[in-house]
């Protein structure tokens, strides 16, 4: 487990509205784009999700039982690795099948990130 340094804790506090902002920009100037590549795939529709920001932890993560995505603000890759953990994560939502073990889960989401829809936004 990791717990955050007192530095990161206030860090968030004093930019959380910069993450907010941050993301939410980028989600406008993407979201057109995204929802007509899953559109376009025959992916399925998610509805209304739920986004979590958070500044520790993996860069993010899913939970098909309330349909949220988490996903870490604070990367050190940029709009470009932000934009690919959110597209990620809802592909994850998408393709979901309790069936299958992690890394066929992975796989899915990857062999989809890979596609002409999504490199064009990627």
């Amino acid at each position: 487990m990791v717990w955050p340094t007192a530095t990161k804790l206030l860090e968030l506090a004093v930019n959380s509205n910069k993450y907010l902002g941050k993301i939410q920009t980028l989600w406008i100037n993407h979201s057109e784009e995204i929802n007509k590549a899953f559109s376009g795939l025959g992916l399925k529709d998610l509805g209304f999700v739920t986004c979590f920001i958070h500044s520790i932890s993996c860069e993010g993560w899913f939970n098909v039982s309330d349909n949220s995505i988490h996903v870490r603000t604070t990367n050190t890759g940029g709009d470009k690795e932000l934009l690919n953990t959110i597209i990620h994560e809802l592909l994850h939502l998408s393709t979901f099948h309790k069936d299958l073990s992690y890394e066929e889960r992975e796989k899915i989401v990857d062999e989809y990130l890979k596609r002409e829809q999504f490199a064009r936004i990627l």
